[in-house]
C-alpha cells in the first residue's frame, strides 16, 4: 500500500497574533521561571503522557518546532507524568510467513502497574526489558522496536519510569530529527521540556491550593458546571456531597493515585505530595506557563471546559489553544486498501468468467453462448425440448474454460486476494501505530506536509 500523504489537522492563522508577545504578568514570568522556562519572550507549548505514541501526537512536535523557527518564539513540551497510563505493552503489526498481518504487542518490560502514576514507579533496568520481537513487518522502519528498546536502555538511571519514557522519546525525536529536549534545547531549536509533577513545585501551585482550601465547595462547583456542558469530552464531576472532592492527585511512590478532598489540605503550602489533575494542569499553563498551547484532538475538546471553568471560578482568561494532528499510516497492504464492494466485485467477477467466455477474452465462444441462449428461448416459446441446446449450451462454456486456465486462476487468486486485503483493511487504516515505525520518507512526509501548512499562516 502506498501511503498517501499525511492528513493533517492544522490551522496556525491565529498563531502569528497569539505569540505576538510574552504575559507580561509577573505571575506568569515567575511560574515560567519555576519550571526552567524561558520567560523573555513570547513561548508555544504542547505536550502529552510518555509513552509511544502515534503520528497525531508526534505534529505536535513537528508544529511545535516549526513555529518556534517561523516565528522566533521559545517552545516548551510538558510529560504528563501523573497520568497512569501502561507503556509497557507497545502494539505493532506483525508479518507472518504466509503472508498474514495481524496486531501485535510487545510487552516490554513488567506487568500493568494498575492506577500509580508514572511519577511514582521505578525506571526499568535494562535487563528487564524484553527482546524487540522479530516479526515486525517489513513495511516498518528496520529496528524500529530495537532502537526504543536500546533508548529505554540508556535512560534507566532515571529518578522515575515517566523520567526514562520522556528521555528515551528525547533520544529517538531526536534520532529522527525531531529534536526534542535534550541538553541544551535552546541550542539546537529544539523545545524545552519538564514535567507535570513539577508544577507541584511552583508558587502559582500554592496560590490555588489556598484558593481551594479557603472556598473548596466554590471550586468544585464551577468545575462540574463547566463539564457538565460537554458530558461527551469524558470529564467525571467531582463529588460534592459530604465531602468535596477538589480537582488534585495524592502521589505516594509505588501507591495508585488517590483523589484529594478539601478537609486534606490543611497545610497547602507544605504539601509536596500532590498534582495537578488534566484540566488544572493546562489551565495552570495556559494562565501562566505559555502564550499559546497545542492540543491533540481530545485535548482541544475537553479544554473548552477548561476555560469556562477558570473563568466561572477565578475571573481568569487563558492563553489561546489549538489543534494539531495528524493520520500517520503504515504501508502494509500493496495497493489501496479495497473496500467491502469492491471484494464484492472481485468474487463476483470470478465468479461469471466461469459462465461467460465473454470474460475470458473469448469473442467467438461469446457468439455461440448467446445464440444458444436465443435458440433455448425460442424453443421454450415454441414447446420444444431445449434439452439439445442446453447440452451444446454447456460444451460451449466448457471449451472456453478448457483455453483460458490461466485467466480463470487469475480471477481466482485476485478475489482471494481482495479478500484477504480487506482482512487487513482496518491495519492498514490505522493511525495508531507507534510513530517510531513509521520509515525515513513516510516520516518527511508528515514533516513537509505541517511545516508548509504552518509557514503558509506565519510567514
Amino acid at each position: 500500500m502506498t501511503p498517501a500523504p499525511p492528513a493533517i489537522i492544522l490551522d496556525a492563522a491565529t498563531w502569528p497574533g497569539a505569540l505576538a508577545r510574552a504575559n507580561p504578568d509577573p505571575q506568569a514570568r515567575a511560574f515560567r521561571q519555576e519550571l526552567g522556562l524561558p520567560h523573555d519572550r513570547p513561548l508555544a507549548m504542547s505536550g502529552h503522557q510518555p509513552w509511544l505514541w502515534h503520528g497525531g501526537i508526534l505534529s505536535k512536535v513537528i508544529a511545535l518546532r516549526e513555529t518556534m523557527a517561523s516565528l522566533g518564539v521559545a517552545g516548551a513540551w510538558v510529560w504528563v507524568d501523573q497520568d497512569s497510563i501502561d507503556p509497557g505493552s507497545v502494539m505493532y503489526p506483525a508479518h507472518g510467513a504466509d503472508g498474514s498481518l495481524r496486531r501485535a504487542a510487545w510487552r516490554i518490560a513488567g506487568p500493568p502497574a494498575g492506577d500509580v502514576a508514572l511519577a511514582g514507579l521505578p525506571p526499568w533496568p535494562e535487563a528487564a526489558l524484553a527482546p524487540a520481537p522479530g516479526d515486525l513487518h517489513p513495511a516498518c522502519a528496520p529496528d524500529a522496536l530495537g532502537l526504543t528498546r536500546r533508548a529505554l536502555a540508556r535512560a534507566a538511571s532515571s529518578p522515575s519510569l515517566g523520567a526514562q519514557w520522556a528521555r528515551a522519546l528525547e533520544h529517538l525525536c531526536t534520532q529522527g530529527g525531531f529534536a526534542l529536549g535534550g541538553g541544551d534545547a535552546a541550542a539546537d531549536g529544539a523545545p524545552r521540556t519538564f514535567p507535570a509533577t513539577s508544577i507541584a513545585r511552583t508558587s502559582l501551585f500554592r496560590m490555588m491550593l489556598r484558593r481551594m482550601a479557603d472556598d473548596p465547595r466554590r471550586a468544585a462547583e464551577t468545575y462540574n458546571a463547566a463539564a457538565s456542558a460537554d458530558p461527551g469530552a469524558g470529564i467525571r464531576p467531582l463529588r460534592t456531597g459530604a465531602e468535596t472532592e477538589l480537582p488534585l492527585w495524592r502521589l505516594v511512590p509505588g501507591e495508585p493515585r488517590r483523589p484529594l478532598f478539601a478537609k486534606e489540605l490543611r497545610a497547602p503550602d507544605a504539601d509536596t505530595s500532590l498534582a495537578p489533575r488534566a484540566l488544572l494542569m493546562t489551565g495552570l499553563l495556559r494562565w501562566a506557563g505559555c502564550d499559546l498551547f497545542m492540543h491533540g484532538t481530545g485535548g482541544g475538546r475537553y479544554d473548552r471546559i477548561t476555560e469556562t471553568w477558570f473563568y466561572d471560578w477565578l475571573g481568569a482568561r487563558l492563553a489561546p489553544s489549538t489543534v494539531v494532528s495528524a493520520d500517520l499510516r503504515l504501508p502494509l497492504i500493496s495497493g489501496p486498501a479495497p473496500t467491502a464492494r469492491e471484494v464484492a466485485q472481485a468474487r463476483g467477477l470470478a465468479h461469471r468468467a466461469r459462465h461467460d467466455p465473454g470474460l475470458l477474452g473469448d469473442p467467438a465462444g461469446a457468439a455461440q453462448k448467446q445464440a444458444l441462449v436465443a435458440e433455448i428461448q425460442r424453443l421454450r416459446a415454441a414447446g420444444e425440448n431445449p434439452a439439445p441446446a442446453f447440452a451444446a449450451l454447456h460444451r460451449v462454456i466448457a471449451a472456453s474454460r478448457a483455453r483460458a486456465p490461466e485467466r480463470l486462476a487469475a480471477l481466482d487468486d485476485a478475489a482471494r486476494d481482495t479478500a484477504r486485503l480487506y482482512a487487513f483493511r482496518d491495519l492498514a487504516l490505522a493511525r495508531d501505530w507507534p510513530w517510531v515505525l513509521a520509515t525515513p520518507g513516510l516520516l518527511q512526509s508528515l514533516r513537509a506536509a505541517i511545516d508548509a501548512a504552518v509557514r503558509a499562516c506565519v510567514r
